[in-house]
């Protein structure tokens, strides 16, 4: 199951402050501009402007663990980011996930093995 995560491509409303969970979002304000591992609690201004890449999810997630994305130069469409699962399901599949709309912003949270790691916003 690969492509966009949810049924519709996302539209960031402004950027999250806190995650649907509860925990708050710690951003990294160094926009990220290629490949990256992603952290737990944090969120990430991403610009694919040059180039499509890849955010890998972490290895070894906790219950609870939240992570935020968000296109930082309106590229996504063009370039989009993709979500690495780090060994991860993402909505219950064994597959990779993308973020491809203009201006999108997805939040995520590890449910556990079953789903591994769901939106919580987009």
């Amino acid at each position: 199951m690969s492509g966009p995560i949810g049924n519709n491509p996302y539209r960031a409303s402004g950027v999250v402050a806190a995650a649907a969970g509860g925990g708050a979002i710690s951003w990294c304000t160094t926009v990220k501009t290629g490949a990256f591992c992603a952290a737990a609690g944090s969120g990430y201004l991403v610009n694919t402007t040059s180039t499509a890449f890849t955010a890998t999810l972490p290895t070894g997630p906790a219950d609870g663990d939240q992570i935020a994305f968000v296109d930082f130069a309106g590229t996504f469409d063009s370039n989009a980011l993709t979500l690495g699962r780090g060994g991860s399901k993402i909505k219950g599949a064994c597959a990779c996930a993308t973020v491809g709309e203009e201006r999108g912003a997805v939040t995520i949270v590890y449910s556990g093995s079953t789903q591994g790691w769901i939106q919580t916003s987009q």
